[in-house]
């Protein structure tokens, strides 16, 4: 397992400054010369992963290929490259978030969030992930039955503004008793915290301006 220093752990694609020029004058490519001179020659990602099997001589090399096809707008081969490095190494963050990253700029989010929720399975420490993740379900699919994995955040990063915004999605699904009575039981949790007590307002005032809370 190769370990990343934070120099190299520049893998993400929205992370990437720039190129490491390499002269390859051994193994990998047939040809000698600049790395990316000999990354723009190859056409089949998955035929040159099977020709080329990564180990950990090889890694870094890939690593750049998925940098340059990246630059060069070649997202579904980078993706295809991204993909190969987190075959062979699962224990680095930054080729999940690779993967991630490469299917979300593919307009492809429900593929990114499979490897989303693994990922948070493997580093559960991660916030700025897991609430990637909950920000989808919540403000994108408006899913109320992921309430259980709302709750395990809002209790792990006591986040007020995540519970006030699951009482307005509980009340535009119709679950007005229901959103009124997560947000009293949060009040008690984050006490005095205003966005939760001008939610309560609203939802209690909603008969008056019910568009108000439903266009949420």
């Amino acid at each position: 397992m190769r370990h990343h220093s934070n120099q190299d752990k520049g893998f993400l694609p929205f992370c990437l400054t720039g190129f490491l020029i390499i002269s390859l004058s051994f193994g990998l490519f047939a040809t000698t010369g600049h790395a990316n001179e000999n990354f723009s020659k190859i056409e089949d990602v998955d035929s040159f992963v099977k020709k080329h099997p990564i180990d950990e001589n090889n890694l870094e090399l890939y690593e750049q290929l998925g940098f340059f096809f990246t630059e060069n707008k070649q997202k579904e081969k980078a993706l295809k490259v991204y993909k190969a490095v987190l075959e062979f190494d699962k224990d680095t963050p930054e080729n999940w978030k690779a993967v991630i990253y490469g299917h979300y700029g593919l307009n492809q989010k429900s593929k990114g969030n499979a490897y989303l929720k693994e990922y948070i399975r493997r580093f559960p420490n991660d916030q700025t992930l897991e609430k990637e993740l909950v920000s989808y379900y919540l403000y994108e699919a408006k899913r109320i039955d992921k309430l259980p994995r709302y709750e395990r955040y809002i209790r792990k990063y006591k986040d007020p503004s995540l519970a006030t915004d699951v009482g307005y999605l509980l009340y535009a699904k119709g679950k007005e008793s229901q959103a009124l009575t997560w947000l009293e039981k949060y009040q008690k949790k984050f006490p005095k915290n205003k966005q939760i007590e001008k939610a309560i307002w609203d939802l209690a005032s909603s008969s008056k301006n019910p568009q108000k809370v439903i266009n949420w």
